[in-house]
């Protein structure tokens, strides 16, 4: 790994955290315009953290504070750890090597690892090295990578130090985003590693720390599209070069194309399998996202008022809801288990990428968003799809 790749990990790894920062301030924009409350908060899981400052009141805000204040000490004594780490790097009985790996490497952003099962048959089957919990890349780093990762932190944890706000991102927002600093640092040393022994890429990150970082240390990093992307994000770092973009449907190369500059795009195929209901009634599945709560409640009050469908409802396993959820649940037939894709007549969602998926499967599909759309159903009905 070179030294002039090294010295601008840094670099890099801030101006991540600053492009996260806006994605929150955006999603704040959009979402919680109207809130007082929000600006109160760090713009730092915006929405969830917003959930919990009204469940908790000021205790929560006072922890925040203390957090504020604690969080780079924390870090950059936590950074000496990577010294223990160097020394049992070097035991064969740990160490593996990069050579090891085969020519595509898989970076789940999470463990939903459902789009890469749509990308490969055989992905059971693969390494695969998930971003937010990367504790598998540790076995490939060698001595001198954990030494460096401490220098790294440090240099991380002064720049956010002398950090003054532009772009309208403050100090205390990267302390938050920082929260993952050590696992990072370690995350992009090893794309480093694994980019300069010539082998590819391929996540399901957008637009977040993982793919700013991997798109500009190479440039043979492929991108799935795993959730609906809005046109109108404004970021302060510009993202690097994507080799191929998986998307599921051919309107998003252009919104892509506002964030990414991609060599190539392909279309990927969902292979959901889908779960009878049962029963005579025709079905209507509500994927569930917390933003839209009170939408979702119109609707299907609405529905439930004009039609006679069974109403599966399915909350997002990785939104945080308020206690109002219980008035949606109230009103389906059956909650559905986040593993579980019901096999449906109508699926419903604001936006959820989920949407286009089942599009894909021939299903007829709403979203909320799309007053029009939403019209026309109500007044049709069951007319054979035609919205």
């Amino acid at each position: 790994m070179s030294h002039k790749r090294l010295s601008a990990l840094p670099a890099l790894i801030l101006q991540a955290y600053v492009n996260e920062v806006c994605l929150d301030r955006s999603l704040k924009a959009k979402f919680l315009a109207a809130e007082p409350l929000a600006d109160t908060l760090p713009q730092y899981k915006i929405m969830p953290l917003l959930t919990l400052r009204k469940r908790y009141g000021k205790p929560l805000q006072w922890a925040l504070s203390l957090m504020t204040v604690l969080i780079l000490p924390v870090l950059a004594l936590a950074a000496l750890g990577n010294v223990l780490m160097a020394v049992v790097s070097m035991s064969r009985f740990f160490h593996r090597a990069v050579t090891d790996l085969p020519q595509t490497v898989c970076l789940p952003n999470t463990k939903y690892l459902k789009l890469f099962h749509y990308l490969y048959e055989d992905f059971d089957q693969r390494p695969r090295f998930e971003c937010r919990r990367p504790w598998a890349v540790l076995r490939y780093l060698e001595a001198k990578d954990y030494l460096s990762a401490a220098l790294i932190v440090w240099r991380v944890v002064l720049s956010i130090l002398r950090y003054s706000s532009q772009h309208g991102v403050r100090r205390q927002d990267l302390i938050f985003h920082a929260l993952d600093l050590l696992p990072l640092v370690w995350f992009s040393l090893f794309l480093c590693k694994v980019s300069d022994s010539g082998r590819h890429f391929v996540t399901d990150c957008n637009l977040q720390r993982w793919d700013f970082i991997a798109t500009h240390v190479t440039g043979n990093c492929s991108i799935i599209q795993h959730a609906y992307i809005h046109p109108d994000l404004e970021f302060a770092h510009p993202f690097g070069e994507v080799e191929c973009l998986y998307i599921f449907d051919a309107e998003f190369e252009q919104v892509f194309s506002r964030y990414y500059q991609f060599r190539r795009t392909d279309i990927i195929k969902p292979r959901l399998k889908l779960d009878d209901m049962g029963g005579d009634k025709e079905v209507l599945f509500l994927a569930s996202s917390a933003p839209f709560l009170e939408v979702e409640i119109n609707f299907i009050e609405r529905v439930k008022r004009e039609f006679d469908f069974f109403i599966v409802v399915k909350l997002h396993p990785r939104h945080v809801y308020d206690e109002s959820v219980s008035r949606l649940t109230a009103l389906a037939d059956h909650v559905a288990a986040p593993a579980v894709f019901p096999d449906c007549d109508y699926q419903v969602s604001y936006d959820s990428f989920l949407g286009y998926e089942y599009k894909a499967l021939g299903k007829n599909v709403l979203f909320l968003k799309d007053e029009r759309s939403i019209q026309m159903f109500m007044e049709r009905g069951n007319a054979n799809g035609e919205f």
